[in-house]
């Protein structure tokens, strides 16, 4: 009985966590259907990482409020008020904007509480086991992956040399609709707001930015429809990481064995064919459908 009750409280925790994501994703979303502007100064050819608004996102804040102390974590960057703000869920759940001019602030005062407060249990590091020393905020992403085995995940496909398995293999991809796009480029954002938690230039934030230039193909590993989108989504919001690599791989393979029972032979086109084609999109412009 106290197994089925352990059971079900993790469960609930995970849950919990997830929808947690899923608000961070909704509550700017209307947001993200415009860019933010290129601040002022930045000229063509500049380092635009260097002062790219959205790159906080996902770091950790401080704040004090009533003489308690709070931590939290940045879920958006709204670029539609006056210089910019910033949203941050904190820890019991409360989500507040602060100005962009005062980022530094609230990320110095996340540095004094980490020093003021006991020093935390930390991994014990085996060799270069990537993320081994990493200790996430409770209740965020970060946590969420490392709860769900992803950052093991990614360390086993570094050693093995095994981070590019899915660059060999045919994938199938869309070209999404709206809502799949939109879908699509929060899960992008959301993976890649672990990245700012790890050193500059450091084996693990690399090792995170290589595996999201996969993310369309892992997206796309349970069907090309918007409900798979929306499920293989799901799967990378709860650090299901491992999962959704395999299904991916496991499609790669079925596809390559149909290809094998069924080779296509190429057939060059005739003269005739190719003028045919020639002339259809010479013409095209001059379509009614096309024009319009």
């Amino acid at each position: 009985m106290q197994g089925h009750m352990e059971t079900n409280n993790r469960l609930k925790s995970a849950g919990k966590a997830l929808q947690q994501h899923v608000d961070n994703l909704i509550t700017l979303f209307y947001v993200y259907d415009t860019l933010p502007l290129r601040p002022n100064g930045i000229l063509e050819g500049e380092n635009w990482d260097a002062v790219d608004p959205v790159k906080p996102l996902g770091q950790p804040v401080g704040k004090r409020f009533v003489r308690t102390d709070y931590a939290g974590y940045i879920v958006g960057f709204d670029h539609r008020r006056e210089g910019g703000s910033y949203l941050v869920r904190y820890e019991d759940g409360d989500l507040l904007h602060f100005p962009a001019r005062e980022l530094d602030t609230y990320r110095n005062y996340y540095v004094h509480m980490q020093n003021c407060a006991p020093p935390p249990e930390r991994a014990q590091e085996h060799g270069n086991v990537l993320f081994a020393g990493f200790t996430p905020v409770p209740n965020t992403y970060a946590a969420t992956v490392k709860q769900a085995g992803g950052f093991i995940f990614l360390d086993q496909l570094s050693r093995e040399t095994h981070l590019f398995q899915l660059r060999d293999n045919r994938l199938p991809t869309s070209v999404p609709a709206r809502n799949t796009h939109c879908l699509i480029v929060n899960t992008t954002k959301l993976v890649l707001s672990l990245c700012p938690l790890f050193p500059q230039g450091s084996n693990e934030r690399e090792t995170l930015r290589q595996f999201v230039h996969f993310l369309p193909q892992l997206l796309h590993a349970a069907g090309l429809r918007h409900q798979n989108v929306e499920s293989s989504s799901a799967l990378i919001a709860q650090g299901k990481w491992r999962q959704v690599w395999s299904m991916a791989l496991a499609l790669a393979a079925n596809l390559q064995a149909k290809r094998e029972k069924n080779p296509s032979t190429a057939r060059q086109r005739s003269a005739t064919e190719k003028a045919k084609y020639a002339h259809k999109c010479a013409t095209a412009a001059t379509s009614p459908r096309l024009a319009r």
